[in-house]
């Protein structure tokens, strides 16, 4: 199975799809900049096709979300991170192995999408703190 970000005008969505038949797929790196061909139906949208985009850089179509690290469960090998008064996102450290050395009050700039579910965080790096209405 393959998993692309896809910016379509002022809206980016999530498409899985089989890569059985996408055999470029395979070579790519995680984040790395596509160009994907997408067959539109009435129920779901299928990848049909899909090529190294030239020029573009690592998850540069997902929009970045800046928050703090709010706390770390080791037990659960996962850290928080805080957003707005209402949004956080939880960082695996499988997934995300430097966010274990974050203490709480780390700067972090995270490329996601948000959903029902929270937001699902594609990568995350530490930053300079920028303030904005929710981050003082």
């Amino acid at each position: 199975m393959v998993k692309l970000v896809v910016r379509r005008n002022d809206s980016v969505d999530e498409l899985v799809g089989s890569a059985r038949d996408l055999g470029d797929a395979r070579t790519f790196e995680i984040g790395s900049p596509v160009t994907v061909r997408v067959l539109d139906g009435a129920d779901r949208s299928s990848i049909i096709g899909i090529i190294l985009r030239e020029g573009g850089a690592s998850f540069d179509c997902v929009p970045e979300i800046h928050g703090v690290v709010d706390h770390q469960n080791h037990a659960k090998e996962l850290a928080s991170v805080y957003l707005t008064d209402t949004d956080f996102c939880l960082l695996n450290y499988r997934e995300f192995p430097d966010a274990r050395g974050w203490s709480p009050g780390t700067a972090v700039a995270i490329r996601g999408l948000r959903s029902n579910r929270g937001v699902q965080a594609y990568s995350a790096r530490t930053r300079f703190l920028e303030e904005n209405q929710w981050i003082r």
